[in-house]
């Protein structure tokens, strides 16, 4: 426990719980849940710098959390977003230490009724720089460096066609199978180009995002001599926010992956996030490839001192690789949005959503979820 400690001790050393002109603070109790952990109980420190200049710079943040579930899972995380004077440059740093006990149902659209559970214990480091390219847009690079500890269930599995049901098939072991359930460290290198005209990073009410980017890398077990394999990954995003007459913002994704060589199953393109497919168990349903796409819409802020808001939202998902018919994953929901700052608008979201074959989440995280 004290390894996921130790990022949010570092975080509060960096964060007066006071502010000034331009820093806000908010150290917060986490009481949340999610299909695949649980209840989540813990600490939030979320933290922003809007500066006071006439060039339109946007928000600078830090932010960390530490939390247990009742599954047993423990998770912390620092990401530090920094933006230069005029938005010329861009500097993220994300670390995650994790201990997260997972289901496995196989891969693919059609996966295992009853799963198996693998525990991996992950350190996760990623640095990403971006500069100006010219109006509203920025290209980047990044580095990302993982390092997991598997206590797997078994070396190899793979999904078996019968007998099936609306959830999915059987698993059953094979000799030379995949996935593979080991121990691995990865470095992976992206470069991207992002159009990026939203008026806000919290919760954007105009413009959008085109996001693409491809991502190589080497994977290997510890005390390999050379690298196993070689993976590659493309990556679009694209999002539109259109204001409606009432104040409120119709907001719209779209996202496609696609990833060539043999990733580690938790690698792979996992279905159910607080951010996408909400209303499934993560992992419930993954695959190398994905195709989704989101509505939402968000009302006002015009309740509780024009604190509080709702939010509506559906979208559905589409698994390529191992997927045996590219059944759609639909899912749906509803929300409450709470403003911790007007100047950045950022704010605290609590979200239930339901999905396919009985699948439900609740979530709890910060900010607009795209």
């Amino acid at each position: 426990m004290r390894l996921h400690i130790i990022p949010l001790v570092v975080l509060l050393a960096l964060t007066p719980l006071g502010g000034d002109a331009q820093w806000r603070t908010s150290v917060l109790p986490v009481l949340g849940s999610a299909p695949e952990t649980g209840g989540q109980f813990g600490v939030a420190v979320f933290r922003t710098r809007q500066p006071d200049d006439s060039l339109g710079t946007r928000p600078s943040s830090l932010i960390g959390n530490a939390i247990l579930t009742s599954k047993g899972q423990q998770r912390a995380f620092v990401e530090y977003d920094r933006w230069t004077a005029g938005n010329e440059r861009r500097l993220q740093v994300l670390a995650i230490a994790s201990k997260f006990p997972l289901p496995f149902y196989g891969y693919g659209d059609q996966s295992a009724r009853d799963p198996m559970e693998y525990e991996p214990r992950t350190l996760e480091l990623s640095i990403t720089r971006a500069r100006k390219s010219g109006r509203a847009s920025w290209r980047y690079a990044a580095l990302r460096v993982v390092d997991t500890k598997v206590n797997s269930f078994s070396p190899n599995y793979l999904v078996d066609p019968f007998p099936c049901d609306s959830l999915g098939c059987g698993l059953s072991p094979e000799l030379d199978g995949v996935p593979r359930v080991t121990d691995y460290r990865l470095t992976m290198a992206t470069l991207g180009w992002i159009r990026d005209s939203r008026d806000n990073l919290f919760a954007a009410t105009s413009g959008g995002v085109f996001d693409i980017s491809l991502t190589g890398g080497l994977e290997w077990e510890p005390g390999d001599a050379g690298p196993r394999d070689v993976l590659t990954r493309l990556r679009m995003d694209w999002r539109r926010y259109r204001p409606l007459r009432n104040g409120g913002v119709l907001a719209g994704q779209v996202t496609f992956s696609d990833a060539y060589g043999e990733f580690p199953i938790d690698q792979v393109v996992l279905v159910g996030h607080h951010t996408l497919n909400r209303g499934y168990t993560m992992g419930r349903f993954r695959d190398r490839g994905m195709l989704a796409a989101q509505l939402e819409w968000r009302s006002p802020m015009r309740l509780w001192n024009d604190r509080l808001g709702f939010a509506s939202f559906g979208g559905v998902a589409l698994l390529r690789g191992e997927s045996r018919n590219n059944r759609p994953l639909p899912s749906a929901g509803a929300g409450l949005r709470y403003r911790l700052d007007p100047r950045t608008r950022s704010t605290i979201r609590v979200d239930y959503a339901i999905g396919a074959s009985g699948q439900k989440g609740l979530y709890v995280a910060f900010n607009e979820a795209f």
